[in-house]
């Protein structure tokens, strides 16, 4: 039973992993003014998980003023971690 219970946690961390790839990805081409439905769920799947971590990222002196948003970076990061301990 357990088994099962931490496949199943696996492939849905690999597939919340493959949504931040995609919003990743899709975030560098241009959108010429016009809203993707492709993109506008990415965001409402990623944006909840995206925006502490953002928040907590800003309280640090120094990180607002980068041009890089890391917390995708970050989030993505934990998200193998704990892919790892299952």
């Amino acid at each position: 039973m357990t088994g099962y219970i931490s496949t199943i946690a696996m492939v849905a961390l690999r597939v919340i992993q493959i949504l931040f790839f995609a919003r990743a990805i899709l975030s560098w081409f241009p959108r010429d003014g016009r809203t993707s439905v492709i993109m506008e769920v990415l965001y409402i799947l990623t944006e909840p998980v995206l925006l502490p971590v953002r928040t907590l990222l800003h309280k640090i002196p120094g990180m607002n003023r980068l041009p890089i948003d890391f917390s995708l970076i970050i989030v993505y990061m934990i998200i193998e971690l704990l892919i790892s301990f299952l």
